[in-house]
């Protein structure tokens, strides 16, 4: 695939992914005739999320840069907290 392409798919994957956030339900619901959940706002971005990070995996293989960046998930520390003893 040429950058182009991976540029272009990624760009669709995006649109779709707005589209269908938002008509999606803030969750997913069960339902029990069919006996699974409907697909929620954050399924919808996970799945989105997912095939971007593979869009860029194969950019890195093949041309060896990102078509789209990420922001670094930070962990954020705890606070140390003392207990004084009376």
């Amino acid at each position: 695939m040429t950058r182009e392409e991976l540029k272009e798919e990624a760009s669709n994957t995006i649109r779709k992914m707005v589209s269908a956030h938002k008509k999606a339900p803030l969750r997913g619901t069960y339902n029990k005739f069919l006996g699974n959940w409907s697909t929620g706002k954050n399924d919808i971005i996970k799945a989105a999320t997912a095939h971007l990070k593979l869009l860029n995996s194969v950019s890195q293989m093949f041309h060896g840069e990102d078509i789209i960046s990420f922001e670094e998930e930070t962990v954020e520390e705890l606070p140390k907290v003392s207990i004084n003893n009376f």
